[in-house]
């Protein structure tokens, strides 16, 4: 379990987990992406279902 009041990588690294298969953001995708996406494997599978602005929040 990760404390998500603490950032991502951190708290994974915490745990032993150097990367994730699979990522599901189902809130405030823009303010979390970069995180989620330097979490994410190579090959990785990201899915949302919030409606993130297009684009402008992303490295």
């Amino acid at each position: 379990m990760i404390d998500h009041s603490k950032p991502l990588a951190d708290e994974l690294a915490r745990i032993g987990i150097t990367s994730v298969t699979h990522v599901a953001s189902l809130t405030n995708t823009e303010q979390h992406f970069n995180a989620l996406i330097d979490a994410l494997a190579p090959q990785g599978k990201l899915a949302l279902i919030d409606d993130p602005r297009p684009w402008t929040w992303c490295r």
